[in-house]
């Protein structure tokens, strides 16, 4: 049985984590964290957009996570030229 993203998401992110993400440049993690941080590292992608506004500002200007406090949704990478 396949399981899809919305059934299962935090599995669908601890993949992504564990496995990188071929020709995006997010390579493998999968000999470098153990297992629990991996884990850690999924909770908290999973939960950036409940954050309170502050924090997903903050995560947003930093490292450009495309999470907006006015519109709580995730959001494409900015084509500013």
């Amino acid at each position: 049985m396949v399981r899809s993203a919305n059934v299962d998401p935090q599995w669908s992110i601890f993949y992504v984590v564990r496995n990188g993400i071929r020709y995006l440049g997010m390579p493998s993690s999968r000999h470098t964290p153990s297992e629990r941080d991996m884990w850690s590292v999924t909770d908290f992608v999973s939960r950036i957009e409940t954050q309170p506004p502050g924090v997903r500002d903050y995560w947003n200007r930093s490292y450009g996570l495309g999470v907006t406090s006015k519109t709580h949704s995730r959001q494409g990478p900015s084509t500013n030229a």
